[in-house]
């Protein structure tokens, strides 16, 4: 998946595969419900493997900038295609 490797960049390898995993899920989630997609089961995902709010409120910013990051390229390479159908 495309966040892995937004959020696996630069000097992460000091994160546990735990917190990897978590943020990784997290994002899939903020991406998939920004484009409408549902019935993700992140949210039992997280809880079953120790994801606290605590925790979840800690990586907060990066799960969201790397969300944002995602959004913004996944609109930008379909923008043409959007266009050519007619999209707004």
């Amino acid at each position: 998946m495309k966040c892995l490797e937004f959020l696996h960049k630069g000097n992460n390898r000091l994160l546990s595969p735990g917190f990897c995993e978590m943020e990784a899920e997290a994002v899939d989630f903020a991406v998939a419900r920004h484009f409408g997609l549902d019935g993700m089961d992140s949210p039992n995902y997280l809880a079953l493997h120790g994801s606290d709010f605590k925790v979840i409120l800690e990586r907060l910013e990066r799960i969201r900038s790397t969300s944002e990051k995602i959004i913004v390229e996944i609109e930008r390479e379909n923008s043409p295609l959007n266009e050519a159908r007619g999209y707004q």
